[in-house]
């Protein structure tokens, strides 16, 4: 009987302990972040992004603006430090919640074939092949349709819906002003020598990027000699284009200096539309030379400074070479007597590209 006794209330203990247990497992969320912050730990791909107001989820979603193939994703590891997870694992929220859609069949032909390989299929299937990429593209999908989708649908393409396509396209169009109101900025300190203020303008700029905010990232490489490169290249006149007028040279080292903050290729629109720079030059391959020699003096101090006597002369030694280039590839100098790069004497059509190398085996 007291067996019995016994065997009931271990009984009730553990049906006690096990209606408490359960009931103290389902939590029912209060909120909606509460809601989100739970479906995550169960499966990640139903939370709930507020792409909107993230840059982060803004930037990823600016590469799908003419569809792309997300398999393109599948070793993007930089972005993972960005979005705090996999990106594809993003893409995926992106697609549940209608955010990204499947492209059009146009689409994913245009993304995945050249025009050569178009004309070979339609070539293949005895169809007219003149015409422009879109004509090729409509001339296959009305010649078999099916065919055309069953080769294709092994690729995963996605683009913007038609809501989403107004933001992103919005947000883009903000930073485009941002960067030319930056750029306007260090334009007007750079034509005042006002390097301090030149540089600190884009550090504040770069702050914003989500690409540039992890430590030691930064587009032209913050070292802290920033103001130094900028004084070379205000001060010094490469030899090889003491042709070229002061005025002129002015607008060059401006220009110059634009490059070398921003990584532009191409000066064209920061020069006056009827500037000649009175070289045989071009206008972007003077200002890389005035860079390519700020860079060059900088490193010729750095070399005296750590007690190095001698350089040699790394020539690239190319077909688009000069004869006078080639001439001095692999040459040493002291370091007092070596010519200045870019070399005097160049004439390659894109600039000279000698680079004074330190010697420091001594035995």
């Amino acid at each position: 009987m007291f067996l019995l006794f016994l065997l009931g209330i271990l009984f009730f203990a553990y049906w006690y302990w096990k209606k408490n247990t359960k009931l103290k497992s389902i939590e029912i969320p209060t909120s909606k972040k509460e809601f989100n912050d739970k479906a995550k730990t169960i499966n990640p791909l139903k939370a709930e992004i507020d792409w909107k107001h993230s840059k982060a989820h803004l930037e990823l979603l600016k590469d799908f603006h003419f569809g792309r193939d997300i398999r393109d994703y599948q070793n993007a590891n930089y972005w993972k430090a960005i979005l705090k997870e996999s990106p594809l694992i993003t893409i995926n929220k992106f697609i549940s919640q209608g955010v990204l859609i499947p492209t059009t069949l146009n689409k994913k032909i245009e993304f995945h074939s050249t025009v050569n390989e178009l004309k070979i299929m339609l070539r293949e299937r005895g169809l007219k092949i003149s015409g422009r990429k879109n004509e090729l593209i409509a001339r296959l999908i009305e010649n078999n349709e099916q065919e055309m989708d069953d080769l294709y649908r092994i690729y995963e393409m996605y683009s913007w819906s038609e809501d989403v396509s107004i933001i992103v396209q919005n947000y883009i169009e903000e930073q485009k002003n941002i960067k030319q109101t930056t750029k306007n900025s260090v334009k007007k300190f750079l034509e005042k020598k006002d390097f301090k203020q030149a540089i600190k303008t884009v550090l504040e700029y770069e702050s914003q990027d989500v690409f540039l905010q992890e430590p030691n990232k930064s587009m032209f490489n913050i070292r802290g000699d920033e103001e130094e490169i900028l004084s070379f290249i205000f001060e010094a006149i490469p030899p090889i284009f003491n042709n070229i007028q002061l005025n002129d040279i002015h607008f060059i080292r401006v220009c110059t200096g634009m490059m070398y903050f921003f990584g532009e290729n191409t000066v064209r629109k920061l020069l006056p539309k009827d500037f000649i720079n009175g070289s045989h030059f071009s206008n972007d391959v003077v200002c890389r030379m005035f860079l390519f020699n700020a860079r060059n003096l900088q490193k010729l101090k750095e070399y005296k400074k750590f007690g190095l006597k001698e350089i040699k002369v790394l020539g690239t030694n190319d077909d688009l070479t000069c004869s006078e280039c080639k001439k001095i590839s692999g040459k040493t100098y002291l370091i007092d007597n070596a010519p200045q790069f870019p070399y005097h004497a160049c004439t390659c059509e894109m600039g000279c590209r000698c680079e004074p190398l330190p010697i420091t085996d001594y035995r």
